[in-house]
């Protein structure tokens, strides 16, 4: 394919995003909001119509010699499946900055909004980079630059402790990572000896070690278990926009090099990685809805709803990759469209969420679930956005993640169908009672968050002066709540859209197998029908008024309202085991026994991974980094020895494997 000049939206974009990031240098921090919000919004928009002008027509672009890197040139590629990864990126930046522009004005501690605009269109750029790379080089450089302008993002808040240990747990996460994909990288360029990503093309024994290695490096960017520890640390300490651009977009990165690895350029074909992808995904999903259950915190409940979700589409990529391995391409297409539709739903109601705990926060003045309640009579406008995320969130129709579950859950039967094979057969029955049993406890985690948050009474004095966000905030989370009814709606015409970017158009017909018009006509006349007879029945019921029971005292308090620890509690009994559940009551008083005058309840769990494994492990790279630091006395005798001693031992160990 011949390289290709950038094209007009490209250079768009560049400028648009370059600019947001010089532009607070040269001006008063009162002018560094609005302008810097506006070029991120044109450079989205410019990055949309990147997207949809490449979809059918495929190009590499190439930087000018000046810029070449080592022996390659930075090269990038479009083609359909960048540009599904562009659009979804283009579509939250722009949402997220226009709830940028009024959200970081009212920060308790202002920012250094210099860098903040630097760093965010830095990340924004890094990751078209990420999508976009045609070669090794240019990808790791990209990789390298996304992880740096994210850290210095979560870092924005650096004055508090927390905000400082998160950030160093997410840069060591980023570092572990890096490790892993440039040693698969390397690898695949000792047999290959290219840097291209058009020239790899390994398959058998020789594909499985830089295949796992390279699966290991992007599960731990993605947020997979047992390397999703940096994402409930991260995300919380991070502002909201970002946030949401980080658990939106950024993780989606890693899942998109999977993608293109291993299904769409067939660079790698491993069955090992695609049993180890289905694995992992598959603790993912049901390790992070349970984590879930457990946070009051409610930005550290919407990072650990991301580690489940980002399990479910890491499932629906290893079943795509084990369809094709078993020669069943019509499964693998359905399982990748799946996968896809997952990226992009995730990504608008996720994002939904997270600009909706930043209002929370910002206006009730608290992220904790039970200081709040009673919101949704203050804050109407982003409790029906909420309302709306939640929905997709539980995969109800006709919203988008609607439309992720029901091709999942198509593309396991058709394995359990069609397979020839008994096992994969039968494991596919049993991912299908897997997958329901993660949708009801995500249902339960939905319920749970939005209940408490937006219903009943307001539990602190901060919930009791909540107000409602910003116009700018408000169209924010609209803009993307919005595009998650759309996208459920037009799920067929997406499809039909995917397949043929897929080249998969022989097989288009059955893709999409639900009457979406009519199931959407049949909603809408439920609930109106509903919504008529209880405003008849209440129109025609005349009011009574009697004191309420409560063991005689009379009137209702804040305190007989579930809280967030009762409503999971029975789930959190059942599953206990897992992270050492405990309940914790003292009863206080003259006579606590008969007569308690205070009962005190408290709840304790263990994240026995964290616990067990990475704390100990930690700790022991503390002492080894102590006792090498031992070596730092000032004494040349010292250093000579050191030398000396290291040189012997390289030299007996060449000696031994000569």
């Amino acid at each position: 394919m011949a390289q290709l000049s950038p094209s007009l939206p490209v250079v768009i974009t560049l400028v648009c995003w370059l600019f947001a990031a010089i532009y607070p240098f040269f001006r008063e921090p009162r002018d560094r909001y609005q302008a810097p919000a506006g070029a991120v919004m044109l450079g989205a928009v410019s990055c949309l119509w990147c997207a949809v002008s490449t979809f059918n027509h495929p190009a590499v672009r190439s930087l000018p010699l000046p810029f070449c890197l080592t022996v390659v040139s930075a090269s990038f590629r479009f083609d359909w499946l960048s540009a599904w990864f562009l659009a979804t990126l283009a579509v939250c930046t722009f949402a997220s900055a226009l709830f940028t522009s009024s959200y970081m004005r009212l920060l308790k501690t202002a920012p250094d909004m210099r860098l903040f605009w630097a760093s965010l269109a830095g990340l924004l750029v890094a990751m078209c980079g990420v999508i976009t790379s045609d070669n090794a080089i240019t990808f790791l450089i990209c990789w390298e630059l996304m992880a740096v302008c994210s850290a210095m993002l979560v870092f924005t808040n650096h004055r508090e402790r927390a905000t400082r240990s998160a950030g160093l747990i997410y840069i060591g996460a980023t570092r572990i990572s890096t490790l892993f994909v440039a040693g698969a990288f390397l690898w695949i360029h000792a047999i290959t000896h290219s840097w291209q990503f058009a020239s790899w093309h390994l398959s058998g024994t020789i594909a499985t070690g830089p295949a796992v290695l390279l699966v290991v490096g992007l599960v731990i960017k993605a947020g997979c278990w047992p390397f999703h520890l940096w994402l409930p640390a991260a995300h919380p300490a991070a502002p909201a926009p970002v946030s949401a651009l980080m658990s939106g977009v950024m993780v989606k990165t890693a899942l998109y090099a999977l993608i293109r690895f291993f299904i769409v350029s067939s660079a790698l074909h491993s069955a090992v990685a695609a049993f180890l992808l289905l694995a992992l995904g598959v603790v993912t999903a049901f390790w992070g809805v349970l984590f879930t259950l457990l946070q009051r915190d409610l930005k550290r409940l919407l990072a650990y709803s991301t580690v489940e979700n980002v399990g479910i589409i890491t499932v629906a990529i290893g079943l795509s990759m084990t369809a094709s391995l078993f020669g069943d391409p019509y499964a693998a297409m359905v399982l990748l469209t799946a996968a896809l539709f997952g990226v992009l739903s995730h990504a608008l109601f996720k994002s939904v969420l997270f600009l909706s705990a930043g209002a929370v926060d910002e206006t009730a003045d608290c992220h904790d679930i039970d200081r709040l309640g009673g919101l949704g009579r203050r804050m109407p406008r982003t409790f029906l956005n909420t309302l709306v995320a939640a929905a997709s969130f539980c995969s109800l129709p006709p919203f988008a993640g609607f439309a992720t579950e029901w091709m999942l859950f198509h593309g396991s039967l058709l394995i359990a169908i069609h397979a020839v094979q008994p096992e994969l057969r039968m494991g596919a029955l049993l991912l299908l009672g897997w997958l329901s049993l993660v949708g009801a406890l995500a249902m339960t985690t939905c319920i749970r968050f939005t209940g408490v948050i937006f219903l009943g009474r307001a539990r602190s004095r901060a919930a009791e002066k909540a107000h409602e966000c910003t116009r700018s905030m408000q169209a924010g989370m609209g803009t993307l709540s919005l595009l998650t009814v759309v996208v459920g709606l037009g799920a067929p015409q997406i499809t039909t859209i995917l397949a043929r970017g897929m080249g998969r158009s022989s097989l288009l017909p059955a893709v999409w197998t639900l009457p979406t018009a009519e199931l959407v006509l049949l909603m809408v006349t439920t609930t109106g029908l509903l919504l008529a007879w209880l405003q008849r029945r209440d129109h025609n019921q005349a009011d009574s008024r009697v004191p309420a029971w409560d063991c005689g005292a009379g009137g209702l308090s804040v305190r007989m309202q579930a809280t967030a620890e009762s409503f999971a509690q029975p789930i959190a009994r059942m599953f206990g085991s897992i992270y050492r559940y405990a309940i914790d009551v003292q009863f206080d008083g003259t006579s606590p026994r008969l007569f308690p005058e205070q009962i005190t309840v408290e709840t304790h769990s263990e994240a026995t991974l964290e616990s067990r494994v990475y704390e100990p492990l930690v700790r022991t790279i503390g002492r080894l980094g102590e006792l090498i630091s031992r070596l730092q006395t000032g004494s040349i005798h010292i250093y000579l020895l050191t030398m000396f001693a290291t040189l012997l031992l390289l030299l007996g160990i060449a000696g031994r494997y000569r």
